[in-house]
């Protein structure tokens, strides 16, 4: 991907990139609540 075609799409990169951190932050909430509750229940 060259850096012009980015720069061209850096609005839907963006949104991309903040719905991905988005989902990221969830999938760590949840993990970390698995966790917890695995430490609990041994």
């Amino acid at each position: 991907m060259s850096e012009d075609s980015f720069s061209e799409q850096t609005g839907d990169a963006a949104g991309a990139m903040a719905a991905f951190q988005r989902a990221a932050d969830l999938g760590h909430e949840r993990a970390r609540a698995i966790v917890a509750a695995r430490r609990c229940d041994g």
